[in-house]
């Protein structure tokens, strides 16, 4: 099944309805913030469960993944540059004492035009899962999952490739891929 059909399967675009008539129904009735929110984690994760059953990784697909794993690998290295540029900038201004700067990336607040499904619904979606709108998926609550790069002006920095986690071997455990297919990738 091509990304297409899938989020045009039936059951998708009835959690993807359900997901936007709660959001609207939160906005406009106020409809009890706390219940509300629990109710779209629950749309949102089983949202991801139908299309993680749906979704079958070929060569494609892989391809596909390949591309993308290589664009938010280059964004990672640019954010830690531009982290460390920043403390070297703080520390050259004549500051004294211990530096730390932290840097992250962001998931983009604007749906991509690469992505095979341009519809509003589809950009409704993106705005419910990438925080735009309240925070539903905590995951991402700062922007992104994990930490992002640390600069500590009192410790040797990591390389690259420790940041990235490239000296070691290739461990896709990446939940709802095949694991045998991805087994030669470095997935970030």
């Amino acid at each position: 099944m091509t990304a297409q059909e899938i989020f045009d399967t039936p059951a998708i675009k009835k959690v993807e309805n359900a997901m936007i008539g709660l959001e609207e129904n939160i906005e406009r009735y106020r409809v009890d913030k706390p219940s509300g929110l629990e109710m779209m984690r629950v749309l949102i994760g089983l949202r991801r469960n139908l299309l993680a059953d749906m979704f079958v990784m070929d060569e494609n697909y892989k391809r596909l993944l390949s591309d993308f794993n290589e664009t938010m690998k280059q964004q990672l290295i640019r954010m830690r540059h531009e982290t460390i540029k920043a403390a070297h900038g703080v520390m050259n201004a004549d500051v004294t004492g211990e530096i730390q700067a932290i840097g992250k990336c962001f998931l983009g607040y604007r749906y991509s035009k690469l992505h095979p499904v341009q519809t509003m619904q589809a950009k409704k979606i993106w705005a419910i899962l990438n925080g735009s709108i309240d925070d539903y998926v905590q995951f991402y609550s700062d922007g992104v999952l994990m930490g992002g790069y640390v600069y500590d002006s009192r410790k040797e920095q990591e390389s690259e490739n420790q940041m990235l986690y490239l000296q070691e071997e290739p461990d896709n455990w990446n939940e709802g891929l095949d694991m045998e297919i991805t087994k030669d990738m470095y997935l970030i």
